[in-house]
């Protein structure tokens, strides 16, 4: 059996609204995919960012060092998830990075097309196409068509999974 790859689940509440307890809090989805994925066997970790500076969000995912790592993104923590993908990239070079949540669902074109740190978006539910997404990397494949509910950058565009 392929051991599971670390996958870390994190969140980040504009500094603006990082004293706001409804911003600041981790989505229920976030917690949702964690629990699904750790009672799935895989090594999932939840990292809220909120409040804290972005040095320490490197240095805590750099750490952890996931081979995947996912990015709770809305309308309301739009550019803090966008600078989120640049500090995962940096602070894991290898990793696999994936965007989900409402705003990654509806726009997952325009955010393949604009941040480059970006590999995937998980659209809508994610719960099964994120499992997929953690074995797949355990198992060293990428074919994501095969893959439902996925969008990646394929040549000068957005490709969607069913």
């Amino acid at each position: 059996m392929t051991p599971s790859p670390r996958i870390a689940l994190c969140y980040r509440c504009e500094d603006r609204d990082a004293d706001d307890l409804f911003c600041r809090v981790a989505p229920s989805g976030l917690l949702s995919l964690h629990g699904w994925l750790r009672s799935s066997g895989v090594d999932s970790r939840l990292f809220n960012f909120s409040g804290r500076p972005w040095a320490a969000a490197g240095r805590a995912l750099a750490a952890f060092a996931p081979a995947v790592v996912g990015v709770s993104h809305f309308t309301y923590n739009h550019a803090a998830s966008a600078r989120l993908y640049g500090e995962a990239r940096r602070a894991c070079p290898d990793a696999l990075i994936v965007a989900g949540g409402a705003q990654a669902t509806f726009l997952d074109a325009e955010l393949l097309a604009r941040v480059p740190e970006l590999d995937l978006v998980v659209r809508g539910e994610g719960e099964a196409a994120l499992l997929e997404v953690v074995r797949r990397k355990a198992a060293g494949r990428a074919g994501w068509p095969e893959v439902a509910g996925l969008s990646w950058r394929e040549g000068n565009g957005c490709r969607r999974s069913p």
